[in-house]
C-alpha cells in the first residue's frame, strides 16, 4: 500500500471511529438524562458517569433543537414567591443552590414564546390556598460566560440542553429548555463543604444578577397578561 493509500485508510478509519464514539457517547448521554425528574445528587451523578461536561458535546434533551452553545443566552425566571420576595426585591439564593443537586432550570432566549408560555403558567400555577404567583423579571446571562467559571483550570458549571417532564404527563416536554449543573465538587470530607457548595452557587447567581430585564420588557411584554390572569386565578 503506497503511502497516500494509506493515509487516507487511516482518516477513514479514524473518522469511523469518531463516528462510533460520538454514537455512543449520545445514546450513554441521552440515557442518563431521560431518567424522569432528576434526583438531589442528578449533578454528582453526571460528573461522576461522564466528567468535565462530555455530555455537553452531544444533545440529551427529547426535541431539542441542538446543544447548547457559549454564544447563546438562558433566562432564568423569576417568579414569586419561589424566586423573589416582591416586598424587599431579594433574589432568592435557594434555587440556584439546585444547581448542585437536581440542577438549576433555565429557558434558553431562542425559545419560541410558545415554550416561555408553557414554562412560566407551570410556574405560576399554584394550590387554591396560596397567594397568587407571578412573573416579576427574567435574568439573563451567556452559556460563554457560565462556563468561563473556574477553579484554576477546572470548569465550574456545565450547560445542557436537558428537557424534563411536564406536571401534566400528557404534555410534551419543553424542547428549548436547559439545565445547568455544578461539576467541580469539593472533595468529600473537605471543612465546611456544604457552604463552600452554597458559595459557588452565589458566585452564578451574582453572574445572573448582572443582567435583569422587567417582566413589561421581556418578550414584548407578553407576560403582562399571564400575569393578570395568574392573579385572577385563570
Amino acid at each position: 500500500m503506497d503511502l497516500a493509500r494509506l493515509q487516507t485508510f487511516c482518516k477513514n478509519t479514524w473518522a469511523w471511529i469518531t463516528r462510533h464514539e460520538q454514537r455512543k457517547l449520545r445514546c450513554d448521554c441521552r440515557k442518563l438524562f431521560s431518567t424522569g425528574r432528576p434526583g438531589s445528587k442528578f449533578a454528582a451523578t453526571i460528573e461522576e458517569r461522564h466528567p468535565r461536561c462530555l455530555c455537553e458535546k452531544v444533545s440529551v434533551g427529547h426535541r431539542s433543537p441542538s446543544i447548547v452553545k457559549s454564544r447563546e443566552l438562558v433566562d432564568r425566571l423569576l417568579t414569586s414567591p419561589r424566586d423573589y420576595d416582591a416586598a424587599t426585591g431579594e433574589i432568592s439564593q435557594a434555587p440556584f443552590e439546585k444547581v448542585a443537586k437536581e440542577g438549576l432550570s433555565v429557558c434558553r432566549a431562542r425559545a419560541p414564546n410558545s415554550d416561555v408560555v408553557a414554562l412560566v403558567t407551570e410556574a405560576l400555577a399554584g394550590k387554591p390556598n396560596e397567594p397568587p404567583r407571578q412573573l416579576h423579571a427574567v435574568l439573563q446571562i451567556s452559556v460563554g460566560e457560565i462556563r468561563g467559571m473556574k477553579e484554576g483550570e477546572e470548569p465550574l458549571f456545565c450547560v445542557y440542553d436537558q428537557t424534563v417532564p411536564r406536571k401534566d404527563p400528557e404534555l410534551p416536554q419543553v424542547a428549548t429548555h436547559a439545565g445547568i449543573f455544578l461539576r467541580h465538587f469539593p472533595a468529600p470530607r473537605t471543612a465546611n463543604r456544604n457552604q463552600l457548595i452554597k458559595d459557588l452557587a452565589g458566585e452564578l447567581r451574582k453572574k445572573f444578577e448582572a443582567t435583569r430585564i422587567d417582566v413589561a420588557n421581556y418578550r414584548g411584554g407578553i407576560f403582562v397578561e399571564v400575569n393578570n390572569r395568574a392573579r385572577l386565578g385563570m
